[in-house]
């Protein structure tokens, strides 16, 4: 995406705002223009930006109230590449997946993105374990 555009990335969850915000804890981005904007015109105005204890849902409703909404970052076969989620809630899907998330969830095994960006509710343990598999171990063949 172009930098010079004011883009907001990451998980788009569905509650609260029409056009959702980002998960805080699957991550997300903002473009040098988007942070440009923000710090420009809504970093210290209450009004705009009012402080909200969810800090997710509060930088998406100043990013709305200036005119910046979350961009899609689902890729071509419909998997999200931020996930606000455990990965078990990807591999086996989630109950309440219509009512918190904005864009369609693919699960099973083909709702794991190859050019995934993050997951949530990780243990360090886990954590470790991605470093491994990742990095570690050498795929034969």
């Amino acid at each position: 995406l172009d930098p010079n555009q004011p883009y907001y990335v990451g998980y788009r969850l569905k509650p609260y705002l029409e056009q959702g915000y980002n998960s805080g804890g699957g991550g997300y981005l903002l473009s040098r223009k988007a942070l440009e904007i923000y710090m420009r015109n809504g970093y210290n105005n209450e009004t705009l930006c009012p402080d909200n204890k969810n800090e997710d849902l509060a930088i998406g409703m100043c990013l709305a109230n200036l005119g910046i909404y979350p961009h899609p970052t689902i890729n071509e076969n419909g998997q999200q590449r931020f996930n606000g989620y455990h990965p078990s809630m990807t591999l086996d899907g989630w109950d309440q997946a219509e009512t918190w998330i904005y864009d369609l969830l693919v699960s099973g095994f083909d709702g794991i993105s190859r050019d995934l960006i993050s997951f949530h509710h990780l243990e360090p343990v886990e954590m470790q374990l991605f470093e491994i598999l990742l990095y570690r171990v050498k795929v034969n063949g």
